[in-house]
């Protein structure tokens, strides 16, 4: 949020200089002043990356338990012979309910970061700006 009360969402950060710093938001960049922004909020992306851990933690699962083909009773009916496209079967079936199961949780769990910066002076701002810059590139 900025002096003015306008509120950019979902922009990336870029161009940091001594007085400004440039947002892109879509296909469009703007100036914003530093001294102008109030706060920052970083909104977390839970449900994709804990579908992703999820979903991983299952495929595992799959092709190291899927794809034998072993006896269980122990009447010697399995070959003994891993197979791979049954484990990735197995690990494709298997991931999915794990990848439901850690977006929900991811989701949940996620934690929207905020940072108030009303009250601070335009080198400390800066100073932030550039550490959270850093800190959530990937955001």
């Amino acid at each position: 949020m900025t002096l003015s009360k306008k509120n950019y969402k979902k922009v990336y950060l870029s161009g940091l200089t001594d007085s400004s710093v440039r947002i892109l938001e879509g296909n469009y960049s703007h100036k914003l002043i530093i001294d102008s922004i109030q706060s920052i909020t970083f909104y977390g992306r839970g449900f994709m990356t804990g579908a992703a851990i999820g979903g991983g933690i299952g495929m595992a699962l799959g092709l190291i338990l899927g794809g034998g083909n072993f006896s269980i009773t122990g009447d010697g009916s399995g070959t003994g012979k891993y197979n791979f496209g049954q484990a990735f079967g197995s690990g494709f079936i298997i991931g999915i309910p794990f990848a439901l199961i850690g977006g929900t949780l991811g989701g949940i769990f996620a934690e929207d970061k905020f940072y108030d910066l009303s009250n601070r002076s335009p080198a400390v701002k800066r100073e932030m700006l550039s550490h959270l810059m850093k800190k959530y590139s990937d955001k």
